[in-house]
């Protein structure tokens, strides 16, 4: 990326959709090369929508009424997928701290197994 003019943008993903992107867009810079990669849009009112919509459906007898082995079968999910996608996420989290991409990669294939 050579300016943050054409780097990603990043917006808020509530409640399974997409949001405009809305409020203050921050420029993401990598710490190792210096240069922008991304922008993201924070806008307080999305983090009030994913708070909202959390709360809603962990408090919802969709989530209350599963039993201890329907979630552990949902939580491994996310740990498989986690997994699946260590690759990329690791190489996000390198253009965010710096880090090798080995290293990172390494890092979320750990954070996955949590989920076993």
């Amino acid at each position: 990326v050579k300016d943050a003019k054409s780097a990603t943008v990043f917006t808020s993903f509530v409640a399974g959709k997409t949001l405009a992107p809305a409020g203050e867009a921050h420029e993401l810079v990598n710490p190792f090369t210096g240069r922008p990669w991304a922008r993201a849009h924070v806008d307080p009112a999305a983090v009030d929508l994913a708070v909202t919509a959390a709360s809603k459906t962990f408090h919802s007898s969709e989530w209350q009424d599963k039993t201890r082995v329907e979630r552990g079968t949902l939580l491994r999910k996310l740990g498989e997928l986690i997994h699946t996608h260590a690759e990329d996420i690791g190489a996000l989290e390198t253009l965010a701290n710096g880090k090798s991409h080995a290293a990172t990669t390494a890092e979320i294939r750990a954070t996955a197994l949590w989920y076993q």
